[in-house]
């Protein structure tokens, strides 16, 4: 804490970010092994008006395979979000955001990493089950593993307690405080919050497939690779990270970063929690 000098807790509350696509991509893996949909289904069925949607499908969505345009980097928003990260969001203006940016390749003829895809997987699941992402999370993920600090939230409060969240300002030696921030935005894309303790039941159940069906944990694991720059890749499967044999993800956003990893081979966890922000790929590289 820059201004009492506290250390970070053990047990606060941190914003996971794109570690939140783990849960949302075991939700819908669920789903599909219960026959509520297919891997092979169109997103234009579930969400009608996007560029290739009647192309695109559940498995490239979740793969990082479809082309779609990273909503966050649209040149108009990315400036506005950055300087203010409570700025008012919905999910027409996401749509607005996919239209007037076009795709970067054709379903399936790439890989690249879009916070897009989780953010419409968040409405396909919602369309599927008639209900929210987040109590589809709390009762299929977060109770039966008995997670006590592991949310998707409706609003920018942090639980208590929360270590304060930092980021540098650009051209700027000053770091700004960012513990508050928007939940509309990333959303099932990246707004969880969970605790270290947490973060450790969960890599192990995601990487062992405990709560997906042997075939659909097969599914997960079907490696497409990823490149972090200066020769670096890491595999990217059905919401899951892999280096080295390491299984999980990685996840930043306003004020916080977290690496989660679990290695099955080995029976060992690794989980890296951090109160500044950097860009995932950035502290992807580190961990790397």
């Amino acid at each position: 804490d820059l201004r009492t000098a506290e250390p970070m807790m053990l047990d606060g509350h941190i914003r996971i970010a794109s570690v939140s696509k783990t849960f949302v991509a075991t939700v819908l893996l669920q789903l599909i092994a219960e026959g509520k949909a297919t891997l092979e289904e169109v997103l234009e069925q579930y969400v009608p008006g996007v560029p290739n949607g009647d192309r695109l499908t559940l498995r490239h969505l979740l793969g990082m395979t479809g082309g779609i345009f990273n909503f966050i980097n649209d040149p108009e928003f990315e400036p506005a979000y950055t300087n203010d990260p409570l700025i008012p969001f919905s999910r027409e203006f996401f749509l607005e955001l996919l239209r007037r940016n076009p795709p970067k390749f054709a379903p399936g003829e790439g890989v690249e990493y879009s916070d897009s895809n989780y953010y419409l997987l968040g409405m396909v699941i919602e369309a599927i089950t008639g209900r929210s992402a987040a109590q589809e999370i709390d009762e299929r993920i977060v109770q039966p593993l008995g997670l006590t600090g592991t949310s998707l939230p409706d609003s920018p409060a942090m639980p208590s307690p929360a270590p304060r969240g930092y980021a540098a300002s650009a051209g700027s030696p000053d770091l700004r405080d960012l513990t508050v921030s928007s939940a509309e935005v990333p959303w099932t894309a990246g707004a969880m919050i969970s605790t270290l303790a947490d973060l450790r039941v969960w890599s192990r159940a995601l990487a062992t497939g405990t709560l997906l069906t042997p075939e659909m944990q097969r599914e997960r694991l079907r490696l497409s690779h990823l490149d972090l720059g200066g020769g670096r890749t890491f595999g990217h499967g059905l919401g899951i990270m892999e280096w080295q044999r390491w299984l999980g993800h990685a996840g930043a956003i306003f004020g916080y970063s977290t690496w989660m990893l679990y290695h099955p081979e080995k029976d060992a966890t690794v989980i890296v929690l951090a109160n500044r922000g950097e860009t995932e790929q950035e502290f992807a590289s580190a961990i790397t």
